[in-house]
């Protein structure tokens, strides 16, 4: 008698898919603000990160095409801090709040700015302009 997990427990086996250079990393706490950001971009591939942790590990063990991170829901430096100094990918901060030290860290860590409500077409802009950027 074979004793392997699929013989004792019934499942059905789904293919892991692990993120790639077309994804993108969005980390957004708060809920009305992750379906607007959702929305907004489309039908693009979309890991979203529900913490800074979980964000900074997805980060350490996937690449990304961009990473889209807001302080929605969180503290703001804690968002910022989850992106690496040396990093290959574009990245854009959300936020409705920016003081000289954020802005300061956001210059050194390569990261644009983006304010906080936003219009869709500003923000479809902004990641059309990061995603054509190219990766390092």
């Amino acid at each position: 008698m074979n004793h392997e997990p699929e013989d004792l427990i019934p499942y059905t086996r789904v293919p892991y898919m692990r993120p790639d250079d077309e994804v993108i990393l969005l980390l957004a706490a708060d809920l009305p603000a992750r379906l607007l950001i959702l929305k907004e971009l489309g039908r693009a591939q979309v890991t979203l990160a529900y913490t800074a942790l979980e964000a900074r590990t997805l980060l350490d063990a996937y690449t990304y095409r961009l990473v889209i991170v807001t302080n929605l829901g969180m503290p703001p430096d804690h968002a910022v801090s989850v992106v690496p100094l040396d990093h290959s990918y574009p990245v854009i901060f959300m936020s409705g709040v920016f003081n000289d030290t954020l802005r300061r860290e956001c210059t050194l860590k390569r990261i644009r700015c983006m304010k906080v409500p936003f219009k869709p077409e500003d923000f479809q802009d902004a990641v059309a302009r990061a995603l054509d950027e190219p990766s390092r």
